[in-house]
């Protein structure tokens, strides 16, 4: 799902992008696989921003609300000391 994303990402295709994330982000909290979370986050933050930058929407506060979840998820990785 994560890498769909991405290829959707890439190929600009945004809103089917941020969907690919939101499902893999979705299975992967069920895992606890933090650190492919932390990547569908990346994910689904690049297609907002993107999508903003080229205004086409404003997301200005799920923008700082992305990157907060993204700080929170990598504190739980046992792998990044903070």
């Amino acid at each position: 799902m994560k890498l769909s994303g991405d290829y959707c990402l890439m190929l600009q295709l945004f809103k089917e992008a941020f969907a690919y994330y939101s499902e893999a982000e979705e299975q992967l909290r069920k895992l606890d696989d933090y650190l492919w979370i932390l990547g569908t986050i990346q994910g689904k933050l690049a297609c907002t921003a993107v999508c903003q930058s080229l205004n086409l929407s404003n997301h200005e506060e799920y923008i700082d609300h992305l990157i907060n979840e993204s700080y929170v998820i990598a504190k739980k990785s046992k792998n990044w000391n903070f």
